[in-house]
């Protein structure tokens, strides 16, 4: 067994330092994108970090926790916010929420060839990270990674991992609370359903397990007019409902109540307590209660009603249905029929194509490349196939539970996409690839039990087939999610060419882009004493050293900012009489979605005060009607 430990530890080890290389390569030849969130992120960081007070004089829709956490390290550490340091914490991230995915699925499995799919396949499916550096979402799928691990220590320290898990939802509450929301109400689900001591009455626990399973249209309330929202909300509801069908109902009856209490009160206490305390630092810090709720309940749903993505829609919504029906026809004939336990084994194999369906979706390979909706709900569609051990596995009083918990925080995830479909389609997948895994892992545990059932010839020629198929398949997984990328990655970072900006000098790009950005911040320099970007482009600010006026900053501000946020903008910049404008029209209309501008106070001044005088590349350049003549411009 401790030699088995050694061989896993040295695995995961080797496939870590092929990730995060890749992860490097990968996000250090990102472009900034379009909506810059990363810029958007570190000056808000930035700006916190200078003692401006968050939610009042930094705008932001996410939680206090994200900037407690970065503001404090980097403090701790004396590093300045910069584009180079934020992308390293990314990588970190990835490559740790890979690590700790493959080690739930380990821990839980013992399948050393099972958990090595599973870190490739979570790094894979994060891949949007780079494009998105310090993101939020970066934090989260930690936060949900190291969730699921915790949640394989229930059956060793069940108060200890109770209280892990509760610490982690609670970082999540303030970090994106939707998040937050769906990892309390997985292990909500999952206790209720599960523990003699919170399933109350009779009707009691039948109408809360209802309630969990119709969370998602009650999330998505206000948007259940659109077909693919009800399809949306419908598909995660179904995953759910076949979560609930198939859960053993007071499967940890071997518990005793004391101890199924104490569980639940120290997931609830250290959640309660990790929000509690990273309110109460904002507001010794300065935020009011009112500013609070604003950022972090009224903004993040705003966002929401301007910017939105589907998913697509094609029929894979239906898949989690399918999955909700074979989970009910089973427990239907579940102490109806009896069934041998060889011909069980048999049936636990085809595990194995559910398992292998749901990872090739979210991995892109064979017919699967593309369809965001296929990625996310086809394995939405097997995890609840986690709920049932495979053929042999030694009963255990605390195994329902886990078993039971697993699943719903994954599947609950799967609301993150929600409202905007985009990177957060990835960022869903986390907890799902664990479950695949898992599924796949106990489908060959059922064929090698059905291949014991075996005798003489037919026994030999089946006895190697899972092991040959899992190393197949970790072969496979490597090579076209892990070690291919990574040559590739590699090869594009040493074409291209690093930028010369302090703290952002590892980040390479085409040689034409480096120079676009070159000449931009040589002519911003040369002519504007202050600048302001339309839309917001916080990177661009980073880049030339020329921070914005003032912390209320965005990509989409002139949409997101109300009339009095932009105001004080205008206050700030109206008496410079050289400030300049940079204005990106594609991307303002990108914003728009065909909808006018709206016409607020910041929208106004740089519509009567600002003329353009050039543009470089995709950018037009600004400068104010009432200029002095000997700050002239030209170029």
């Amino acid at each position: 067994m401790r030699r088995h430990g050694l061989l896993a530890l040295a695995a995961h080890a080797v496939v870590t330092a092929i990730v995060t290389a890749s992860a490097y390569w990968e996000i250090f030849s990102k472009d900034p994108v379009a909506w810059d969130d990363e810029g958007f992120l570190l000056i808000s960081l930035r700006s916190f970090m200078d003692g401006h007070r968050l939610y009042g004089d930094v705008f932001t829709q996410y939680g206090p926790f994200y900037y407690e956490l970065w503001g404090g390290l980097l403090g701790l550490i004396g590093q300045p916010v910069s584009i180079d340091g934020g992308r390293l914490i990314v990588v970190t991230l990835w490559a740790a929420t890979a690590l700790l995915c493959g080690a739930a699925v380990y821990r839980f499995t013992r399948s050393l060839g099972s958990s090595v799919i599973a870190q490739v396949v979570t790094a894979w499916v994060l891949n949007h990270l780079a494009t998105e550096p310090m993101h939020p979402g970066s934090l989260l799928v930690f936060l949900v990674a190291a969730s699921m691990l915790a949640a394989t220590f229930l059956d060793l320290r069940p108060r200890v991992a109770a209280g892990v898990m509760g610490a982690l939802a609670g970082a999540a509450l303030m970090t994106k609370v939707n998040v937050g929301g769906f990892l309390v109400l997985g292990a909500m689900l999952a206790a209720v359903a599960t523990m003699p001591v919170l399933g109350g009455r009779p009707l009691l626990r039948p109408a809360f397990l209802a309630l969990i399973v119709a969370s998602p249209f009650l999330v998505m309330l206000t948007d259940l007019g659109l077909v693919s929202r009800q399809r949306y909300a419908g598909a995660v509801a179904a995953g759910l409902a076949a979560i609930v069908a198939t859960a053993p109902w007071s499967g940890c009856v071997g518990w005793p109540r004391l101890l199924q209490r104490s569980v639940a009160i120290a997931y609830v206490a250290v959640a309660a307590a990790v929000a509690a305390l990273s309110v109460l630092v904002i507001v010794l810090l300065g935020t009011t209660p009112s500013e609070i709720v604003d950022g972090v309940l009224i903004q993040p749903i705003h966002l929401g009603k301007i910017f939105s993505v589907d998913l697509d829609p094609v029929a894979a919504t239906a898949l989690p249905f399918v999955g909700l029906a074979a989970a009910l026809a089973l427990r239907a004939l579940r102490g109806r029929v009896t069934i041998g336990p060889q011909t069980l084994a048999a049936i636990g194999s085809l595990r194995i194509p559910a398992g292998l369906l749901a990872l090739f979706s979210m991995s892109g390979l064979g017919p699967f490349e593309g369809g965001r909706a296929v990625t996310l709900f086809t394995p939405i569609a097997v995890a609840w196939l986690v709920t049932l051990p495979p053929s042999g596995a030694a009963p255990s009083s605390v195994d329902p539970l886990v078993r039971a918990v697993l699943p719903s925080l994954a599947v609950l995830q799967g609301l993150h996409a929600y409202p905007v479909a985009g990177s957060q389609v990835g960022f869903s997948q986390t907890g799902l690839v664990v479950t695949s895994a898992i599924v796949l892992a106990e489908g060959l545990t059922d064929l090698r039990a059905w291949v014991a059932w075996r005798e003489g010839p037919a026994r030999r020629l089946w006895a190697p087939v899972p092991a040959i198929l899992l190393a197949g398949l970790c072969t496979l997984f490597l090579w076209f999610l892990a070690v291919s990328p990574m040559e590739l990655r590699r090869t594009i970072y040493d074409v291209e060419v690093a930028l010369p900006f302090a703290g952002a000098t590892r980040v390479h790009m085409s040689k034409e882009e480096a120079q676009k950005y070159v000449t931009l911040a040589a002519w911003t320099k040369q002519f504007c004493t202050s600048l302001i970007t339309y839309p917001g482009w916080n990177t661009f600010h980073i880049l030339a050293d020329q921070p914005p006026p003032t912390a209320r900053n965005t990509g989409p501000w002139f949409t997101l900012l109300d009339e009095h946020d932009q105001q004080r903008i205008v206050d700030a910049v109206k008496d410079d009489l050289t400030a300049c404008l940079l204005k990106r029209p594609e991307l303002i209309d990108f914003w728009l979605r065909n909808k006018p501008v709206p016409q607020r106070a910041l929208v106004r001044f740089l519509d009567e005060r600002f003329v353009k005088v050039a543009y470089i590349g995709d950018v037009d350049l600004y400068v104010r009607i009432d200029r002095p003549p000997d700050r002239g411009h030209s170029r």
